[in-house]
């Protein structure tokens, strides 16, 4: 069963520690939820180079917080320095995707060049918990793959104004990040 975002949430990634009830913020590491509000908890990309197990026992106990709602920013970024192998950005992904998948919370993905990648990985993980492409800069073909392949999208109206025009509305989110 897929689960949904509160309705509430008008704001699915920001990293302002001062936002509103109504965003789900990306946790650090060394931070703890504060009840009534909402986070998400993952690795970045960036950092994906030498994860340990430490940390991921460290993200996998704060995914299990009621506060955290979602799993991420996680995803491939083939382009921003330091970036990590590939395979290594591939492991944490999965990583990330059966978290998600066990504790049935939505993912949260940051993917910079790395399209084939994450489809390639829907296709074969076959997930069920939602999936939402944060901070979409992508054409109208890009969108329409995405949600082809199930896929959520979410855009910050400050960075893009303009929202590709056929982008359905239950697969469309905004954020501030």
């Amino acid at each position: 069963m897929t689960t949904q975002l509160p309705p509430t949430i008008t704001d699915v990634h920001t990293h302002r520690k001062d936002a509103g009830r109504d965003a789900i913020v990306n946790l650090s590491l060394d931070e703890e939820p504060v009840a009534g509000r909402y986070y998400s908890v993952g690795i970045h990309p960036w950092d994906a180079a030498g994860v340990t197990a430490e940390q991921k026992d460290r993200i996998a106990l704060l995914a299990e917080n009621q506060a955290v709602i979602a799993i991420g920013e996680a995803g491939i970024d083939l382009v921003h320095e330091p970036v990590a192998p590939i395979e290594e950005q591939l492991a944490l992904l999965r990583w990330h995707i059966e978290l998600s998948e066990r504790l049935r919370k939505p993912l949260i993905l940051h993917v910079v060049k790395g399209l084939e990648y994450v489809v390639g990985l829907r296709r074969t993980m076959r997930p069920v918990q939602m999936w939402i492409w944060h901070g979409f800069r992508g054409k109208q073909a890009m969108a329409e793959q995405l949600i082809a392949h199930g896929i959520h999208i979410s855009i910050n109206p400050a960075r893009r104004p303009v929202v590709p025009v056929e982008i359905p509305a239950e697969y469309l989110h905004y954020e501030t990040d």
